[in-house]
């Protein structure tokens, strides 16, 4: 090989290197093979209703590719969401100063530098208008700022519905297991559990349908393909804002309204509704708190139904072969799902912790059982429980509605041939989308344009691949300098050759020019004589 060629092989590798260097010398790898750190992280859950505020803390080693997260601190939340703060930002201060507050009293000091903080807002926020948005995170990040930990100002920002019902996804399955790692080759849709989230503002359906061609797929960007441990997986994953429970609860209460169905009481129009017991009255407000409705309750079930029925899910029309809210396309469903937030709560509230696995039709006659007492009644049996005294009224709209969803809309079978496993906790670990959201920013995700995240859970060969990089850098920088050297002192050579090879020239041009001298002399001599 020719010494130029060396050379710029050398400086090709020694590129290759650096760009190596560069890219293993950040996360994931702070440790020595064999060797584990203590690391902590905060994602605050800015929701419609609320901001709760989960800690979580994980051993990070080379000797395993995913950390097991371990939420560490007790349940705290702020009320109301942030997005009641659009008039006065200066809630903020409290709102979230509260939470972090919180985390350093339950995070040791010598970890606040390196603890990062992700402040998520979900549907409360995305309701309100951009500006509006966009002055309540900054007036976040200005928050979060003022304290020791670690963030960016893409740590606080409005996360979007899929993202939402992706993290819910990922949740369940960690912490089911399913994602552990399996010495075979590469397995696409290993099996999966379904996530259900109906929140306040919006509701999230994800799962892995049971049978998937993806040539029969007929709205492909619906799908988010993931690769975990080893593992394919194309989740279907939507979210629908507006369809959350209290936001649904305020539409229905208008369209009653604007129905003539209800009565004029001292300046208030109140609607009459069968979806709450016979004599509940109270007010609903909006997100922003902008919109208040008063309703005057009269249970019962199948005309509550059909009032949920007309005034949220009147729209029929559907371009695919199934269809859910608003004709968007929904696949198959699969086998088995869990039930997180209104679900959960509601199912709690009604069987305790007897019957996780309620099927549609049990909770309607358990439900059913319930409404049907009037309100004083239920004041007086749960009037010492605050934790559940200010949703009494509530849970009877609820259950008509979250059934409405799953028998209706999304296609569920009443009698429990698709299993809703409706938990809050696997292993005392709450069952959030922040345990998914932590996981998926510990991990090293890369994005294409068809949503596909490669997800690389903290590979045991960073620090190796390292040290080859590093070995490399130098090995290429050595040959560098001896190739360079060798092409230089060639170089000078030729040069020396050259310019000798021009001394040589100048002296044969003297040469000639004597030569046609003499013999234009000579000439001109015999022209003479």
């Amino acid at each position: 090989m020719a010494i130029k060629h060396k050379l710029y092989f050398s400086i090709w590798l020694l590129s290759f290197s650096l760009i190596g260097i560069y890219l293993l010398s950040g996360e994931p790898q702070e440790t020595f093979p064999g060797e584990t750190i203590t690391k902590y992280g905060i994602v605050i859950d800015a929701g419609s209703t609320g901001s709760r505020i989960h800690i979580y803390k994980w051993s990070e080693s080379t000797e395993e590719m995913t950390p097991f997260v371990e939420e560490i601190a007790p349940e705290f939340k702020t009320k109301p969401g942030i997005s009641y703060s659009h008039k006065n930002l200066e809630m903020i201060d409290s709102l979230v100063g509260d939470l972090l507050d919180f985390a350093m009293d339950h995070i040791p000091k010598n970890k606040y530098k390196s603890t990062v903080v992700y402040l998520q807002a979900t549907a409360g926020i995305r309701l309100l208008p951009k500006k509006q948005q966009e002055s309540i995170i900054n007036k976040c990040r200005e928050v979060v700022h003022e304290y020791p930990f670690l963030y960016t100002p893409e740590n606080i920002r409005v996360i979007t519905g899929e993202e939402e019902s992706l993290f819910g996804w990922i949740t369940v399955n960690f912490l089911t297991g399913n994602f552990e790692i399996e010495n075979s080759s590469l397995h696409s849709n290993k099996s999966t559990i379904g996530c259900l989230d109906l929140g306040g503002g919006s509701v999230q359906i994800a799962y892995v349908p049971s049978a998937i061609n993806q040539s029969s797929v007929e709205d492909k960007s619906l799908f988010h393909k993931l690769f975990i441990n080893g593992s394919i997986y194309r989740v279907y994953a939507v979210s629908f804002l507006g369809y959350g429970a209290t936001e649904a609860n305020i539409q229905m209460i208008q369209y009653l309204e604007d129905h003539q169905k209800s009565l004029d009481y001292r300046g208030h129009s109140i609607a009459i509704s069968s979806c709450y017991p016979y004599g509940f009255w109270g007010d609903f407000c909006t997100t922003n708190k902008e919109n208040c409705k008063f309703v005057l309750g009269n249970f019962d079930y199948q005309e509550c139904k059909q009032e949920i029925l007309q005034a949220k899910f009147p729209n029929k029309k559907c371009n695919f072969s199934n269809c859910s809210i608003n004709g968007t396309f929904q696949p198959d469903l699969q086998d088995s799902y869990v039930g997180l937030s209104v679900f959960f709560h509601l199912n709690s509230f009604l069987f305790g912790n007897d019957n996780p696995n309620s099927t549609i039709q049990e909770l309607t006659q358990k439900g059913d059982q319930y409404c049907n007492l009037k309100y004083s009644e239920m004041v007086k049996t749960h009037h010492k429980n605050t934790r559940t005294f200010p949703y009494l009224g509530l849970y009877c709209f609820y259950l008509v509605y979250s059934n409405t969803l799953l028998e209706n809309i999304f296609g569920f079978s009443i009698n429990g041939e698709q299993n809703i496993n409706k938990i809050g906790s696997v292993d005392e670990t709450e069952i959030s989308w922040t345990t998914g959201s932590i996981i998926y920013h510990l991990s090293n995700i890369h994005q294409t344009k068809f949503p596909v995240h490669f997800i690389i859970l903290n590979s045991r060969y960073h620090y190796i691949f390292f040290l080859i990089c590093f070995a490399l850098f130098f090995v290429s920088l050595v040959f560098v300098f001896i190739y360079l050297k060798q092409y230089l002192a060639n170089s000078h050579q030729i040069d020396n050759n050259l310019r000798q090879d021009f001394i040589d020239l100048s002296d044969l041009e003297v040469f000639i020019n004597e030569q046609n001298q003499n013999r234009n002399g000579f000439k001109a001599k015999q022209k003479e004589d």
